[in-house]
């Protein structure tokens, strides 16, 4: 409960500093100030000499004079207001609600969120897939600058990580690469001619591995888009305009091993869909030197 703006047991630490203690009311006002601090600014402790002082010239026992002043005291480390107490109880109980029944959207909303601290991204999908959440990576056709909720063709839903969640990738960047999507691009070039993108920036998307519904490994995408060499579109060059293209064989570009790959999607994106990454060490972790785990999350 709260008199007038102040929480129940600040007005009574009040009370008992003045009838007990023979505090001022300023003075009573400046320890309700400390108890209110959480230890940032005040000191509960500097009215202890005043306090105990007051308590003996009232004629009462120095034990439980002590005893008075540590309860106000221990209020003073942890105490807060019941108005906060009560807010922060009703945040919990809807964001744990939530987090039972609908773990996908849930994981979706503190993803977005970021970056606040508690959490990594790697953690919070790595819990919401071993809840039975199934999370989709970042794809070239299929993302957006947020992470979404889109139809997993099963009549449920699944976790679309979005464009937000590759490093050193701007929303102004995202924005111009959805907008310019159309029907979806084919091909790395498309990127850069169609959206408008430097070469810096489909670099990133290809080493985050989002033009892999294009048929290209993560290597194939970033050999194309370092083949790039201007920062604008040059429509003369157009592989759609007719007349004499020089074809050059494709270069062969060796598969990245599956520890390969997880380094460089948590280089990229900060988590990996593909496998934890002790899970790569575990043979040399157990004692057998087997993997006795059946599946790898």
């Amino acid at each position: 409960g709260k008199t007038m703006g102040v929480p129940l047991f600040q007005e009574q630490a009040m009370q008992i500093a003045i009838v007990g203690a023979g505090f001022t009311p300023e003075q009573a006002d400046r320890l309700r100030r400390s108890l209110a601090t959480f230890k940032k600014h005040g000191n509960v402790s500097e009215f202890r000499a005043l306090f105990l002082r007051g308590m003996k010239r009232n004629g009462y026992e120095d034990d439980f004079a002590e005893r008075c002043f540590s309860q106000i005291e221990g209020f003073g480390s942890y105490g807060f207001p019941e108005s906060h107490a009560a807010s922060f109880a009703l945040l919990v109980y809807a964001s744990a609600w939530i987090k039972c029944h609908h773990p996908g959207i849930f994981a979706c909303a503190l993803l977005n969120s970021q970056p606040m601290g508690f959490y990594a991204p790697a953690q919070i999908v790595r819990d919401a897939r071993e809840h039975g959440v199934q999370v989709r990576p970042v794809c070239i056709n299929a993302s957006f600058w947020d992470n979404v909720m889109e139809p997993d063709g099963q009549g449920g839903l699944a976790l679309r990580l979005g464009f937000r969640q590759i490093k050193g990738l701007s929303e102004e960047d995202a924005s111009w690469l959805t907008a310019a999507r159309g029907n979806g691009y084919t091909q790395v070039e498309d990127v850069w001619r169609r959206a408008g993108l430097g070469p810096s920036v489909i670099e990133r998307l290809a080493e985050a591995d989002a033009f892999s519904t294009c048929g290209l490994t993560r290597r194939e995408a970033l050999w194309q888009a370092k083949a790039i060499a201007t920062t604008k579109p040059l429509p003369l060059f157009s592989q759609d305009l007719e007349g004499e293209a020089l074809d050059e064989p494709e270069a062969y570009l060796p598969q990245m091993t599956l520890g390969e790959q997880v380094v460089e999607d948590y280089v990229a994106t900060r988590l990996s869909l593909r496998a934890h990454p002790v899970a790569l060490l575990r043979h040399l972790l157990t004692p057998d030197g087997r993997d006795n785990t059946t599946s790898v999350t």
